[in-house]
């Protein structure tokens, strides 16, 4: 049986890495959240991040509007 899902979000930030110069490092900095920076599964990876949604809800929730408002700071 083929899998419907994944607990794994791949998440287009390349005109976030062209501002901020370094995706993982700004949420890690700004947000506490530690992402996969997607250059390292590869050509192609550039510009985008990898994000582990498989927590408790409640946390994941958290770490989320923390990655919002690091958004909304820029």
């Amino acid at each position: 049986m083929r899998p419907d899902a994944s607990f794994l979000v791949w998440l287009d930030a390349c005109a976030l890495d062209r501002r901020v110069g370094g995706i993982q490092k700004f949420f890690v900095d700004q947000a506490g959240v530690n992402l996969y920076d997607g250059r390292v599964y590869g050509p192609g990876g550039e510009g985008f991040i990898r994000l582990n949604v498989g927590c408790p809800r409640p946390l994941l929730r958290q770490g989320l509007e923390r990655m919002s408002n690091a958004l909304a700071s820029l």
